[in-house]
């Protein structure tokens, strides 16, 4: 399972489990940090008689700066980052700009348009070099079709999914405004409305699983509940095992347990 702020590491992780068909990838396009950087010591490339001579000009000892023949200082210049190199995929794709598409998409909760290496304006592009001599686990490509078909046909049953889309969008309003009352009893209005909607629509996902509704300010026990994302990634897991060995009885047994 992935989302946009999987970057660098679990980005290659992710990929090379698809690439390899180790497995289905769930969630959103990831970050797309594809770079490897170096820090450099700026002190380190400065001769040391310069440094002192910059010293004495400062005329006082630096913080964490070691001290010098005269007792003062050196400044301390800093460091930079060097981008040095990039990642690939072992079909030569790039990580860096475009991620990694999962082969289940899930709605995300983190703006697309402001998260991510493709909305900075100096990020380096993606591309590709050669495909490396490998051999897959296994292809899975086959299975996906059905396994995305699945999944569309839950989400567009889910009670779930709605209100999830829907807060979405309650969150992209939101960060269109460019005001706020200072009216206190208005704010306070707003606040215990927005307060009334979250309880509403948690009770509307209770009576779905056939639990009680809960009052305004009452904890949740931690067995009631309930994570939407995890639960439909286990679905699409099962539809998985289904597809990958469906005469398998203890693969049988194990989604007739889940159901």
């Amino acid at each position: 399972m992935v989302d946009r702020l999987s970057a660098s590491a679990s980005e290659i992780f992710a990929g090379a489990i698809q690439d390899y068909g180790r497995g289905i990838i769930m969630g959103t396009q990831t970050y797309g940090k594809g770079t490897v950087q170096s820090s450099i010591d700026m002190n380190q490339l400065v001769n040391p008689s310069i440094l002192q001579r910059l010293a004495a000009l400062v005329g006082k000892n630096v913080a964490g700066g070691a001290a010098g023949k005269d007792g003062v200082a050196p400044p301390q210049l800093g460091q930079i980052n060097l981008t040095m190199a990039k990642f690939y995929r072992v079909t030569g794709s790039s990580t860096q700009h475009k991620g990694v598409m999962p082969d289940i998409v899930f709605p995300s909760v983190y703006p697309m348009d402001k998260i991510g290496e493709d909305t900075e304006k100096s990020a380096l592009p993606w591309d590709e070099v050669k495909k490396s001599n490998f051999m897959a686990v296994a292809d899975l490509n086959p299975i996906k079709p059905e396994l995305i078909k699945l999944h569309q046909e839950r989400m567009a049953k889910s009670l779930d999914y709605k209100i999830l889309n829907q807060d979405i969008a309650d969150m992209k309003n939101r960060e269109k405004e460019v005001s706020i009352t200072l009216n206190e009893s208005k704010l306070k209005a707003e606040r215990d409305s927005l307060e009334a909607k979250s309880l509403e629509k948690t009770n509307l996902l209770r009576a779905e699983r056939g639990l009680a509704p809960i009052k305004k300010g009452a904890k949740i026990a931690k067995e009631e509940s309930f994570d939407f994302v995890e639960e439909e990634s286990l679905k699409v897991m099962l539809d998985f095992m289904k597809s990958a060995n469906p005469k398998d009885k203890s693969v049988v047994k194990t989604v007739k347990e889940f159901q």
